[in-house]
């Protein structure tokens, strides 16, 4: 029904003349869709802000508290540009400074460009340049409020350098593989030919474009929503790409870039699920622990990189098969049957026969094997846990590949109670020291003795040291078990020579472990000793095999000087069966040589024998 003379004044749509009703339908319905698109635009924008803001306090992230702000002002400029009063019902007058939002919006831009594209990273100067553009932008922004033309030269040369910077820093960034930066380079491409165009009409026709180009339009609100749906966008890359390389370095090990025991567990789930009976081969690096100390840190952790490398080369014709660095220097290899596993054995031996050269130095490196097969309704930890004392029965017996079997399952038990009994009989004092004689074979005179400890268990009678002293080695026991043994080996020397006052005095020796002298506290506890029972001088020995001191020469040297300065004798063990035997006898300050008894069984058969053993006796009396 409405007909006659209408007056819309707005600075969009002007008329003043005689309209038919269609007429003024059609004005208002596109009048209508302008704001309607603005008002979305702008509830998007403040939407956005507010998810923003809230990671941004979850996640402690600044990018997500740049992109916070950068929507808020977002919407400032939809509504400075609109006049939607859709935020405020009567908005104040400095809610309508759109240069001065646009200009903040610029800076802000300009940072989460830097930010998200990682300028910083791969192109440094781009990164300087963007700091620059948005402190131009904020100056712009002030300068404004006092001067308009000054605002209005500024960013006609501002923008330009902003988008040079943008697209070079995201074109570099995109080169170098960053996915972020290949998405915003596509989404600056239309905002960059808005303004484009947007400058030329100014240039060449002397005038802005049109409004209801510039506000309201596709154009306008495409570019409004773009760049901020491409920043969300990148923000939740960053915040996916974080939680996989999180995830990944618990399932990882650094070092190696191999998986390690828990992601090695995840396959083993996955191949159980799948129908599959793993077999899991663990592999130490044998004398890890001393070439480590031999050669330092570093050139430890490239012989574990090396090892690894060398692994994953033998596997390679083996899809199935997955390898991870367990801990220290043992590495895992799943494989997905038992023949596999079979197979493998020659390969590894093969394949490591070779040396490693680190620094020049040929450094050998042999593996020891543990293997076990997933048995029917058996779980995951349970094959870790058949695989280790595979592992470990290679250690002790020193053989290359121990297959798990039946016997190794019912030892656990077994060690588990008797560590439980071990714990009780240190407090319980039912240990006791037996002494060996040492007899003069020239004259038959009685010398000395060797103390060795054994075990009065109450279930299962006199215990012998070698189903002992190794679950002791390995739990720490062997601490309080030593000091008890070199304690009670000098009260007797002590009773001994007060009885019986000889012209030579006899001596008691006692069995040293590598565990004791690796602590400062052993000597700590046999100078205690000696200053208490005062026996006398070099009578208590202590005796050291040739592989406790391969372990660190260079701190067991300055040890046992100590020990010799208090008053304690030395001797060295098993003499003669290793490499550097020589060389110790003049590096350390040994008292008595010890040789290995596998001279003196093989002197009745061997007529070379008896030869090695005068020039041993003859090197160490010299």
């Amino acid at each position: 029904r409405c007909h006659g003379t209408v007056q819309f004044v707005d600075e969009d749509l002007r008329f003043d003349a005689e309209l038919k009703p269609r007429q003024i339908f059609a004005a208002l319905f596109r009048n209508g869709q302008r704001d309607f698109a603005m008002e979305m635009a702008g509830r998007i924008g403040g939407m956005a802000g507010v998810f923003a803001l809230c990671f941004a306090v979850l996640l402690k992230e600044a990018d997500y508290i740049v992109f916070a702000v950068y929507a808020v002002v977002q919407v400032l400029v939809v509504v400075a540009k609109s006049g939607l009063p859709f935020v405020v019902e009567h908005p104040p007058a400095w809610l309508y400074h759109v240069s001065t939002w646009q200009l903040l919006l610029s800076a802000l831009s300009a940072l989460l460009y830097m930010r998200l594209g990682r300028f910083a990273e791969h192109t440094p100067w781009a990164a300087r340049a963007a700091l620059a553009v948005a402190a131009g932008f904020t100056v712009a922004a002030l300068a404004g409020l006092v001067l308009p033309r000054a605002e209005a030269v500024l960013i006609q040369v501002l923008l330009p350098v902003h988008f040079a910077v943008a697209v070079w820093g995201h074109w570099r960034g995109w080169r170098r593989g960053e996915h972020v930066c290949g998405v915003l380079l596509v989404v600056l491409a239309p905002i960059i030919a808005f303004w484009g165009v947007y400058f030329a009409h100014l240039a060449v026709l002397g005038r802005p474009m049109p409004s209801d180009l510039v506000v309201g339009s596709v154009i306008d609100v495409v570019r409004t929503l773009l760049l901020p749906a491409a920043c969300i966008y990148a923000l939740a890359w960053r915040t996916m790409q974080a939680r996989r390389a999180s995830s990944r370095a618990l399932r990882e090990d650094r070092l190696t870039g191999l998986l390690n025991r828990e992601g090695l567990r995840e396959q083993m789930s996955l191949g159980i699920r799948r129908g599959e009976r793993p077999a899991l081969v663990l592999l130490d690096i044998e004398r890890f622990g001393p070439l480590n100390q031999a050669l330092g840190g570093d050139a430890g952790d490239r012989l574990l990189a090396g090892t690894a490398s060398r692994l994953r080369g033998l596997l390679e014709g083996i899809p199935s098969a997955r390898v991870a660095r367990l801990h220290a220097d043992q590495f895992g290899v799943l494989l997905s049957s038992a023949e596999i596993s079979a197979t493998l054995k020659a390969q590894v031996e093969g394949f490591f026969r070779q040396p490693v050269l680190l620094d020049g130095q040929p450094v050998d490196v042999a593996l020891r094997a543990g293997v076990a097969l997933l048995r029917p309704g058996q779980p995951d930890f349970e094959v870790f846990r058949d695989a280790e004392l595979a592992l470990n029965r290679a250690r002790r017996t020193r053989q290359p590949w121990v297959v798990f079997d039946r016997e190794l399952d019912r030892r656990p038990g077994a060690d588990l109670a008797l560590l439980s009994d071990l714990q009780r009989a240190v407090e319980r004092d039912e240990f006791e020291l037996h002494l060996q004689p040492k007899v003069r074979v020239s004259d038959g005179r009685f010398t000395g003795a060797e103390a060795l400890i054994r075990w009065r268990h109450p279930q299962r009678g006199l215990l012998a040291p070698a189903e002992f002293i190794p679950l002791a080695e390995e739990t720490g026991l062997i601490i309080p078990l030593g000091s008890y043994a070199v304690e009670r080996a000098a009260v007797e020397l002590r009773r001994w020579q007060q009885a019986f006052p000889m012209r030579d005095p006899v001596f008691c020796s006692v069995n040293v472990s590598a565990r004791q002298l690796l602590r400062q506290a052993f000597f700590d506890d046999v100078i205690g000793i000696l200053d208490r029972q005062n026996p006398q001088r070099l009578s208590l020995k202590l005796e050291i095999t040739e592989s406790v001191l391969m372990q660190n020469p260079d701190s067991m040297a300055e040890a046992l000087g100590h020990l010799k300065d208090a008053g304690a004798g030395l001797a060295l063990d098993d003499f003669g069966t290793g490499f550097s035997s020589l060389a110790y006898l003049q590096r350390f300050p040994f008292d008595t040589v010890k040789i290995d008894r596998s001279f003196i069984t093989d002197m009745a058969h061997n007529e070379e024998t008896p030869v090695v053993l005068r020039s041993i006796i003859r090197l160490a009396h010299d």
